[in-house]
């Protein structure tokens, strides 16, 4: 029987843990090589319900801002909420039985992958730091999978989106994603090559990268 809290099988730690409950280092830090599956067991008693609710990104104008994530990406706008210094607009993909934002709206608490865009009013032309370098190192990318990164390549072209990595484009050649550092690039797995070959990079209207990926791409 594995504890839910402190990582031990019949009182013997489990191969992902030390002693002590903490996650063993030979788990977090793999040779190089393909993915490896999660070991975790079930999640904590205390955890039971918790979800990946939603991610925040502060914008600097929703009047580009929104149509890019609506009328580029297919997001649909959930709900908006004026708070007097910003405004918040909650958007999401719509499931099978999800016709409308109220749809969502009325279980939004309980819903997974909502992104947030918060409009500080007054921030029109300000710098957003995105997170990768060369401008900082931080946060990276939202990213989303569909069934046909051609087609929507071909679709990001249309709308005049900036891509920053194009399907094909080897790693080696577009760098600024935070992923290496310029002197150790090379040591990248052929796997992740390829895999990063196989997807696209786009900047949304703030410069936040967002990350295409096709279905199986794994």
């Amino acid at each position: 029987m594995t504890s839910a809290t402190n990582g031990t099988t019949n009182g013997q730690p489990d191969a992902h843990h030390h002693a002590n409950g903490n996650v063993d280092p030979h788990d977090l830090w793999p040779a190089p090589g393909g993915p490896i599956p999660g070991a975790d067991g079930p999640s904590p008693l205390g955890t039971a319900g918790f979800r990946m609710n939603h991610t925040m990104l502060r914008i600097t104008d929703p009047e580009v801002s929104i149509p890019f994530y609506r009328d580029v990406l297919g997001f649909r706008r959930v709900m908006t909420l004026n708070n007097g210094p910003c405004t918040v607009y909650y958007m999401a993909y719509y499931y099978p039985d999800e016709k409308t934002g109220a749809d969502i709206f009325k279980h939004m608490q309980q819903r997974d992958g909502l992104l947030e865009l918060v409009h500080v009013h007054g921030s029109k032309g300000r710098k957003v730091e995105n997170g990768n370098p060369p401008e900082s190192f931080g946060f990276g990318h939202l990213g989303i999978s569909c069934p046909d990164t051609v087609a929507a390549e071909e679709r990001f072209k249309a709308h005049g989106v900036e891509i920053f990595k194009p399907l094909g484009i080897e790693f080696s050649t577009k760098r600024g994603m935070g992923v290496a550092d310029d002197d150790n690039d090379d040591e990248l797995t052929e796997g992740f090559r390829k895999v990063f070959s196989r997807m696209i990079m786009i900047r949304d209207p703030d410069g936040y990268f967002i990350e295409v990926v096709p279905y199986g791409a794994g």
